[in-house]
């Protein structure tokens, strides 16, 4: 909406915006009734049972007129409880990224940085966190701090072309200590070259020497990352073809 509504922007009339993370106004009712429409929309064309809102990396809050002077936490609450409360009258299971909700100063990415990790303690608590942990860590906190909050979690990773599977094999060890039944699930990101996954279900995707390397290594990735969870589906991944079966 940025685009089509710069009168929208978070940073409208900043002298230094982050310009690789235009963020919407957090209080303009305008701005958060398009995007519910707009979620909404989609989530009717495509079936859908649960809308992921979003809401991760946000690091402009407080800039505008409307918003100076408020706490950040609770300008982040009110526009995650707003759109996510929408959906949920509609019948929808809400999810959202959990990135801003906490902050770990050892984390090689600052999560806190935004200033709002005390919505935390504001955001309704019927709405899934899906929390993003790409990297090998010591420790994951964050799995504790979203159960101890009474929030339920989606534990999400992502295909590492250097580590291979290695970061999502520490995820997955971490969530089963830390799961007391709040944990529902796992998400697997591909981010980049995501067209190569309805490929490999349609069956095998090609990979031979005029095969982008880059691509060839993120569908490899991608798929050995799913023989985590399915070893009998994903039955073979290999520098010529990755094959399929199907779950």
């Amino acid at each position: 909406p940025i685009d089509a509504h710069p009168e929208f922007s978070e940073t409208r009339g900043s002298k230094d915006p982050l310009k690789d993370t235009p963020c919407l106004c957090a209080k303009s009712e305008e701005a958060r009734k398009i995007v519910a429409d707009l979620m909404l929309e989609l989530a009717e064309v495509c079936g859908a049972k649960r809308v992921h809102i979003g809401c991760d990396e946000v690091m402009e809050l407080g800039l505008c007129d409307r918003c100076k002077g408020v706490p950040h936490e609770k300008l982040y609450a009110d526009w995650v409880n707003g759109l996510a409360r929408g959906l949920k009258q509609k019948g929808y299971e809400v999810l959202m990224w959990g990135d801003r909700l906490i902050d770990m100063s050892d984390e090689a990415y600052d999560k806190g940085m935004s200033g709002t990790k005390g919505a935390l303690k504001l955001i309704d608590r019927d709405i899934t966190i899906c929390d993003w942990q790409y990297f090998v860590r010591r420790d994951y906190p964050s799995l504790r701090i979203f159960r101890d909050n009474g929030y339920k979690t989606i534990i999400s990773t992502w295909i590492q072309r250097e580590g291979g599977t290695k970061s999502a094999e520490a995820v997955i060890a971490a969530a089963k200590k830390a799961d007391r039944g709040q944990i529902k699930g796992f998400l697997l990101t591909s981010w980049h070259d995501g067209d190569l996954v309805p490929e490999a279900y349609d069956g095998k995707v090609p990979m031979g020497a005029d095969f982008n390397e880059r691509r060839r290594s993120s569908a490899c990735q991608y798929l050995r990352t799913l023989q985590l969870f399915f070893p009998k589906a994903v039955s073979s991944v290999h520098d010529g073809w990755t094959w399929w079966n199907g779950a």
